[in-house]
């Protein structure tokens, strides 16, 4: 098992009051970690050493009202995800949008001679991208 430390050698901590642990997924020993690692790997209930993880393999990958449960819970979070993208993506698309919005304006303000501070002002654009814009006229 590694633990992942500071440049100290002490333990990392993440703060989420979760305690994580890195295991090599590879190792097949025949000790407890072996044979939990071996199961983890394994699709198969009735080849697993461990009867409590058998029996949810069985029950989610083999008894139709766990496929059903299994199938509905990658669903809502799959439903999940597609909102969560949604939401990302219309948020910034209102952010570029925004953005365009203020360039276009600065450079109508350029062109028809505004200072390039008062400019900066009124569209909320830095100074040195007012000049960068003044700069490509």
């Amino acid at each position: 098992m590694t633990v992942v430390n500071d440049e100290e050698g002490n333990p990392l901590l993440f703060n989420d009051g979760c305690n994580i642990m890195y295991v090599n997924g590879q190792y097949k020993g025949e000790d407890a970690l072996g044979k939990l690692m071996h199961d983890f790997s394994t699709p198969n209930a009735d080849e697993m050493y461990y009867t409590e993880l058998a029996e949810k393999v069985r029950f989610y990958k083999q008894d139709e009202t766990g496929v059903q449960m299994a199938s509905k819970i990658v669903e809502e979070y799959g439903d999940e995800r597609a909102a969560q993208a949604l939401k990302q993506g219309i948020q910034q698309g209102i952010q570029q949008g925004a953005r365009q919005k203020a360039e276009e304006t600065a450079i109508n303000m350029l062109k028809n001679e505004y200072p390039v501070v008062d400019i900066a002002e009124l569209t909320g654009l830095p100074l040195e991208e007012v000049q960068k814009l003044a700069d490509n006229l």
